[in-house]
């Protein structure tokens, strides 16, 4: 679920407060608060191929990695 959907869904007029008042005037952190970054989207993983997986396993021989690869069509 991306971030940038909970901002578009979020309602206009809604406020969200890092601190709130507390029963004697005193600011009490509120717990519901998410951050200031919480609707920045979160930059993308680079996406690892199978292949990659398969080389950097150590404890498969390099025979059984190719043979791996091979089943696999890779």
């Amino acid at each position: 679920f991306k971030k940038s959907m909970w901002r578009k869904s979020m309602p206009k007029g809604l406020i969200i407060k890092k601190y709130i008042e507390g029963p004697d005037g005193i600011l009490l952190r509120d717990n519901a608060y998410v951050g200031e970054l919480a609707w920045e989207e979160e930059p993308e993983a680079s996406p690892v191929t199978i292949a990659e997986i398969i080389d950097s396993e150590t404890n498969m021989k390099a025979e059984k990695k190719e043979m791996l690869k091979e089943e696999l069509c890779i």
